[in-house]
């Protein structure tokens, strides 16, 4: 893995109790997906890694190039098929809420293993409850501050569910817990809007550029509770490492006729297919 300029060994990294992310959750990540030994999306990730650190005014050594280490924990790790997770905290300093200055960011890249969802998996489809939305209004910063999405998480864990759908009252319904969220409604496909309330998702981002060419309708709009549950032919969810995940059923009421829709299926084929047929995985 890599720590700090160098690469050891996991057990060989040592984080002081000092720093901020440990302190304050005071960093940002990224989880890129690795496919056929290549960092999908690398660009994109990197863009909204840069996004997220500038958001939050830390400054990143300009020798340090993520391009250049994503690359190379794959190679090193021989990494196939899989993820690598990337962090990035303010430092090491004194503990105090207001930025400490001339501080040195602790940065931290490894590879994880990661199996994606089988074809059974995807016509089984998942199931998702809805909970309200108890995150900050930065939601569109990839930060360290993920309690709300564990606890979340949680409860959807307990309710046997796969994903916790996230309400904000007199909004809607924006995404979920770890995943961007879509729907079928009146044969148009609808999903929020980028916006600080949500964390635009690399996969939801090429989708929203593959559905015209697929001559589907799109809105980006927050979904009503009432439109999800009543209104929904069809819907799904989105992230980097199950790319696009049917949802039968969400609050105990099933999803249409209970089975991945047909426009489901077919920007799941078209994602697919995108990386299949790529050359360069990394510029898509």
């Amino acid at each position: 893995m890599f720590f700090n300029g160098e690469f050891m060994p996991r057990e060989n990294v040592q984080i002081s109790f000092e720093d901020r992310g440990f302190q304050f959750g005071d960093g940002v990540y990224e989880v890129i997906k690795c496919e056929n030994g290549q960092a999908l999306a690398l660009n994109r990730h990197l863009r909204r890694l840069k996004r997220s650190l500038d958001a939050l005014e830390i400054q990143i050594p300009s020798e340090l190039d993520f391009a250049h280490l994503t690359r190379r924990l794959i190679k090193a790790n021989s990494l196939h098929d899989g993820l690598v997770y990337m962090q990035v905290t303010r430092g090491v300093a004194p503990r105090a809420h207001a930025f400490p200055e001339n501080v040195k960011p602790t940065v931290i890249a490894y590879p994880m293993p990661w199996n994606n969802p089988t074809s059974a998996q995807f016509q089984q489809g998942a199931t998702a409850i809805i909970v309200p939305d108890e995150r900050w209004l930065r939601c569109d910063i990839k930060s360290l501050n993920l309690i709300a999405n564990a606890v979340a998480k949680e409860k959807a864990r307990r309710a046997g569910a796969t994903e916790a759908l996230l309400y904000r009252e007199g909004l809607g319904v924006v995404e979920g817990s770890s995943s961007n969220l879509f729907a079928v409604i009146d044969g148009t496909l609808v999903t929020a809007p980028a916006s600080p309330l949500i964390l635009s998702g690399i996969t939801r981002e090429i989708l929203l550029e593959l559905a015209p060419g697929l001559s589907i309708p799109l809105r980006t709009e927050v979904i009503s509770r009432h439109e999800l549950l009543h209104d929904a032919q069809e819907a799904f969810i989105t992230s980097r490492g199950i790319a696009v995940l049917p949802l039968v059923a969400i609050d105990g009421k099933i999803v249409g006729d209970g089975t991945p829709g047909p426009i489901t299926q077919q920007l799941a084929n078209a994602y697919k297919s995108l990386i299949d047929e790529a050359e360069n995985l990394e510029a898509i």
